[in-house]
């Protein structure tokens, strides 16, 4: 029924297929469609549908740099910030649960997993916001007190986190959150992927 649709639509229809991975999709599929590779949207164009939005994030004392950074160029991603108390409320305490996260200690596992439990609604940004911090101790470790941080306003908890992390443990922790939010995007069960991930991380740190 697909591909005798996608022969012969309607005059009035127009069909879009949408693919995070064009390779997957049947032959007999690929060769009656056009491919059309759609381009994320720059850091610029984020922020001018932002401020035609009326939306006064700065105000409310978040940065450019995180707003962006959480967007990834997904204009509907920025929009979709309903809360920015929420958002600001995530940000230091995925701080808060970073800074036990060097010491490799049970209370790490524990507040890790609390924290992504309460937020559970907003996974996305909280998953997020920690890589955002740990992202930018990695800069902060490799380039020096020069660099640009998505977390400008919490410099100096994130120097202490270099200096606990250093670089490389840091990479080790994005590695391990990259891996969990590629599983989370499979069905996978969210608590216990959470738990799982909090151990992996109290492990990278021994």
């Amino acid at each position: 029924a697909l591909l005798k649709t996608l022969e012969e639509p309607a005059e009035y229809v127009v069909l879009i297929l949408v693919s995070s991975n064009v390779l997957m999709l049947l032959e007999t599929i690929r060769s009656r469609v056009v491919r059309l590779d759609f381009a994320r949207n720059s850091d610029r164009e984020v922020l001018m549908a932002m401020e035609r939005s009326s939306i006064d994030f700065r105000a409310q004392g978040v940065s450019e740099s995180l707003i962006c950074g959480y967007a990834d160029g997904i204009i509907g991603r920025a929009l979709g910030i309903e809360n920015f108390d929420v958002f600001k409320q995530i940000s230091a305490e995925v701080l808060e649960v970073l800074s036990l996260m060097p010491q490799g200690k049970v209370e790490f596992v524990l507040r890790f997993i609390r924290l992504f439990e309460q937020y559970e609604g907003n996974k996305e940004f909280a998953f997020y916001a920690v890589n955002s911090v740990l992202r930018d101790v990695m800069v902060l470790a490799r380039h020096g007190n020069q660099s640009s941080l998505q977390n400008a306003q919490s410099r100096r908890e994130i120097e202490r986190l270099v200096g606990d992390l250093g670089y490389h443990r840091a990479a080790s922790a994005v590695e391990i959150l990259n891996d969990a939010w590629r599983l989370l995007g499979k069905n996978v069960n969210y608590k216990l992927m959470v738990g799982s991930t909090a151990i992996k991380l109290q492990e990278a740190m021994k």
